[in-house]
């Protein structure tokens, strides 16, 4: 079935939010001229008022259905059903294959639809179990709230205000920027920086304080290990590797972890997240993105488990569970299956992104069939922009990619190629 598609059928529907919940008419029903009631079922459980399964004791969270609490008076306390009732539309719960995707969202309601946040899709997939078994997917490309606001003239905590807390004291976005008589003309000179006192900026001949235009600092250096299939993240300012992760992470394309996916190029966007290509020789290629820090807690246990040097020896050792988390990690954001099997994605570059995208989207070449696929930075899935092909036929073989402030129009875009 094709993910492209959010189109609904033609049923009796009520939304709340992102819960969007359809019935048929009840079987033997006859047309009196008064239309049935719509299932109201904000959580999307399956549960809810004038819903086939029931009324649900909590609508507004999807593990709750039958076994709230009660007051003395309201009667006994129901035993909950099993995760997967029958019609659950819960990820993991069985489906026939033929339903259309469903909205839904990981974040609290509160957040959906404010700043970057924004909804997702439940896909009817196949499982690996074998041919003609389904399951609902996890929610996909959703955007939830980042876990520390930036300053960037975007809400990314996603809590209806922008750069809260971060603005400097000048009510901008230059860390560097203070309400006092300092410099020059107030007769108070600005101390020379270093990087203790500032990064990016430096002084003119006259003591001004000047952005330093050729100075840039990322403080992570990300390093493919193509014959191991894994990605080591070592911190630059103490030489030492930080974290460990498959370069193929929780996916649903039927992508397995492991050496065969030999990781080649690495690129790191706007907000430090990484994105690496993996080439698969022979095999479909594949691109996958770890979050630098935005991480997300998706067992809801109030911490964030990854990769972590415990021992202190300054590597990850892969034969220590608690070091090394393999698809566990809670630092990947996403891995997408890329081009055709065989392509081997050998190029990689990441441009200055877009409104929807405002990290970076990445372009990926394909070094054996010769071709360029962008993709969004924040889902994985195909760019699609009015006058972009995509894939693109370049008629050589990519070796390396860089892109300048025209890429966001699909326009520059620079490869090195080997013939």
């Amino acid at each position: 079935m094709s993910r492209s598609s959010l189109t609904l059928m033609p049923l009796v529907c009520a939304s709340f939010l992102l819960a969007l919940s359809c019935t048929d008419a009840a079987p033997g029903a006859t047309d009196t001229g008064t239309p049935p009631q719509a299932c109201i079922d904000n959580d999307q459980d399956g549960y809810g008022a004038n819903c086939d399964l029931g009324p649900d004791c909590d609508d507004n969270d999807i593990t709750r259905a039958l076994d709230c609490q009660v007051g003395q008076d309201a009667g006994p306390v129901i035993t909950p059903p099993e995760h997967c009732t029958p019609g659950a539309r819960l990820p993991g719960c069985p489906c026939a294959g033929t339903e259309e995707p469903i909205d839904c969202y990981d974040g609290s309601r509160e957040t959906m639809g404010v700043g970057i946040c924004h909804a997702g899709a439940r896909y009817c997939i196949e499982t690996t179990a074998g041919a003609d078994t389904f399951n609902w997917s996890r929610c996909e490309e959703q955007q939830l709230p980042r876990a520390t606001e930036r300053c960037n003239g975007l809400d990314d905590n996603c809590d209806g205000r922008v750069d809260e807390g971060v603005l400097s004291s000048c009510g901008n976005c230059n860390p560097h920027c203070y309400n006092t008589g300092q410099g020059p003309a107030s007769g108070e000179p600005f101390e020379e920086p270093n990087d203790s006192n500032g990064s990016g900026v430096g002084l003119d001949e006259d003591g001004n304080l000047i952005l330093n235009r050729n100075e840039v600092r990322f403080e992570y250096l990300w390093v493919a290990n193509a014959g191991e299939g894994t990605i080591s993240k070592v911190d630059t300012r103490e030489l030492r590797e930080v974290g460990r992760f498959d370069s193929v992470g929780p996916n649903n394309d039927g992508l397995a972890p492991g050496s065969q996916n030999s990781p080649s190029r690495t690129g790191i966007d706007l907000n430090g997240d990484m994105f690496v290509a993996n080439r698969a020789f022979g095999r479909q290629p594949s691109v996958t993105k770890i979050y630098n820090r935005d991480c997300i807690d998706r067992n809801a246990n109030g911490r964030i488990e990854t990769s972590q040097d415990v021992n202190g020896n300054n590597i990850i050792d892969r034969g220590n569970p608690q070091e090394f988390l393999g698809q566990n990690d809670e630092c990947y954001a996403w891995t997408k299956a890329i081009g055709r099997s065989g392509g081997t994605a050998r190029a990689l570059a990441i441009d200055s992104g877009d409104a929807q995208n405002p990290y970076g989207n990445v372009w990926v070449g394909m070094y054996t069939h010769r071709e360029f696929y962008g993709v969004q930075g924040g889902n994985g899935t195909l760019i699609q922009r009015q006058g972009l092909q995509n894939p693109i036929s370049i008629g050589h073989s990519p070796y390396g990619a860089v892109v300048d402030s025209m890429a966001m129009s699909g326009q520059e875009l620079s490869v090195p190629v080997r013939s």
